[in-house]
C-alpha cells in the first residue's frame, strides 16, 4: 500500500474515535506530537458541536487593513474567533482594537507562521475563516504523518528536524529542544525533497561547486558578457566546473552540514540573511538555508571538546575548506507537517507550499490546479 493510499484510508474514518482507536489501542505511537494533534482535534470537534463558529464577515468593502485603535464590527468578530481558539482568555465583545486584542493577534500570528505584527490584513481574515471541518482534516492528515515517522524519531536520542511548511529547524538532544532556527527551502520548481538521512560531516569555510544546471541557466551568459565576472564573485573554474571559493560572500555561507542523499541536498549557512524576514521562504534550488547555522554547529559539537567556540570561529573564517567527520552520525528528518503543536501547547497551521495536502485531501482540485 502506498503512503498516499494509507493517508486517504486514515482520512476516510467517519469519526475521530474510529480514526484513533486502531492506533491508540493496539500500537503506541512513540512520537508524542501525534497525541498533541489528537487533543487539538478533540477540541475543534467540541467547538464544532457548540455551533459558536461563525464566518467573519468584514464590515468594510473593499476590505481595509485593521490596525490598533481601529473601531469596527470586524474587530468584534475577530475577538470572538480568537477567544474560541484560545488566543484570548476573555471575550469583552468590544469592537475596539485594544491592547488585549493586540496580544491575542500577535499570539495567533506567531503560532501560524505569519509575520509578527499587529496588522489584520485580508489574508488573516481568510485564514480565520477556513472551515473547522477543513482544519480537522488537516489535523488528521498530520497525525498520520506522525505515525509514519514515529519509529525513527523514537529511536533517535539526538536529531535535526526540518519542517518545510513552517520554515523551521529544530535540533533535539536527550529529548529536549536545544535550538530552533528559521530556514528557507526550495522554490516550487526546485522543491526540497522530503526524506530522512544522517548528518555525517560538518564542513567549515566550504567551497560551492555550482550545479551545472545553474551554470547553464544563469551563469553562462553573465560570464560571456563580463570577463571579470568570476573574479568579482570569488569564483574559479576547476576541472571544467565552476566553484566559489570560501568567504563571507560564498552562497553556502560559512558552514554546511552534509548527509548522504541522491538529490545532493544539505543544510548550509547563507550570506542572504534578509531573506529570513519574508513570511513565505521558498527561495533555494532545493537545499535548506539555516539562519542560525553557526549556533547549530556549536550545539552539535558540544560533545567534541576539541571544537571550542574559538576554533569554530576560526574554521568559519578560513580561506580553505575544513571538513570534520562526526564520530556519531546525527539523524535528520526533512518533514512536511502543515499543522504542529509547539512546546507551549499551541497549534500552528502552515501553508501547503508544495500542495502535498491538496493531493491527498482534494485530488481532483490538485489536478485542476496543475
Amino acid at each position: 500500500m502506498s503512503y498516499d493510499t494509507m493517508l486517504k484510508d486514515f482520512l476516510n474514518y467517519s469519526t475521530i474515535e474510529e480514526a484513533t482507536a486502531s492506533t491508540t489501542e493496539d500500537v503506541k505511537v512513540e512520537y508524542d506530537q501525534y497525541y498533541k494533534l489528537q487533543d487539538v482535534l478533540k477540541k475543534y470537534k467540541k467547538i464544532e458541536r457548540s455551533n459558536k463558529w461563525k464566518p467573519i464577515v468584514p464590515e468594510e468593502t473593499p476590505y481595509k487593513d485593521l490596525r490598533p485603535d481601529a473601531v469596527s464590527n470586524t474587530i468584534a468578530q475577530v475577538r470572538t474567533r480568537l477567544y474560541l481558539l484560545g488566543d484570548l482568555k476573555n471575550n469583552s465583545k468590544s469592537n475596539v482594537y485594544d491592547r488585549e486584542l493586540m496580544d491575542a493577534v500577535m499570539k495567533y500570528k506567531v503560532r501560524n507562521g505569519f509575520k509578527p505584527n499587529y496588522i489584520l490584513a485580508e489574508e488573516h481574515i481568510k485564514e480565520m475563516n477556513v472551515p473547522l471541518a477543513d482544519k480537522m482534516e488537516t489535523l488528521k492528515l498530520n497525525m498520520e504523518r506522525c505515525r509514519a515517522i514515529s519509529a525513527q524519531i523514537a529511536a533517535s536520542d539526538e536529531y535535526v528536524l526540518v519542517n518545510v511548511p513552517s520554515y523551521e529547524l529544530i535540533y533535539v538532544k536527550n529529548g529536549k529542544v536545544q535550538l530552533t532556527s528559521s530556514v528557507f527551502v526550495g522554490a516550487p520548481l526546485t522543491k526540497t525533497t522530503i526524506f530522512n538521512s544522517e548528518i555525517d560531516r560538518i564542513v567549515f569555510s566550504p567551497y560551492w561547486t555550482v550545479p551545472q544546471s545553474i551554470v547553464n541557466n544563469e551563469l553562462k551568459g553573465k560570464i560571456a558578457a563580463d570577463k571579470n565576472y568570476l573574479a568579482e564573485k570569488n569564483m574559479e573554474i576547476v576541472n571544467g566546473q565552476v566553484r566559489q571559493k570560501p568567504g563571507p560572500d560564498n552562497s553556502l555561507g560559512l558552514v554546511k552540514f552534509m548527509f548522504p542523499n541522491p538529490d545532493d541536498i544539505y543544510l548550509h549557512d547563507t550570506p542572504s540573511k534578509t531573506l529570513f524576514d519574508f513570511e513565505k521562504r521558498t527561495f533555494s534550488h532545493g537545499c535548506i538555508n539555516v539562519k542560525m547555522a553557526k549556533e547549530l554547529a556549536v550545539a552539535m559539537l558540544k560533545d567534541y571538546p576539541e571544537w571550542t567556540t574559538d576554533k569554530i570561529d576560526k574554521a568559519m573564517a578560513g580561506k580553505t575548506e575544513n571538513s570534520f567527520k562526526l564520530a556519531k552520525k546525527v539523524p535528520i528528518y526533512i518533514t512536511y507537517f502543515t499543522s504542529l503543536v509547539n512546546e507551549n501547547g499551541e497549534i500552528g497551521f502552515y501553508q501547503d507550499v508544495y500542495e502535498r495536502d491538496s493531493e491527498v485531501l482534494s485530488p481532483q482540485a490538485a489536478v485542476v490546479a496543475n
